[in-house]
């Protein structure tokens, strides 16, 4: 199964939403 650019555009929003709920306190 091949990673498409819409896959790791996806992947890179959740990171983006996890790192923010890190940085503001919440646990994952």
């Amino acid at each position: 199964m091949a990673v498409t650019d819409d896959d790791l555009e996806y992947l890179r929003r959740c990171v983006d939403l996890a790192r923010e709920a890190l940085d503001g306190g919440d646990e994952p």
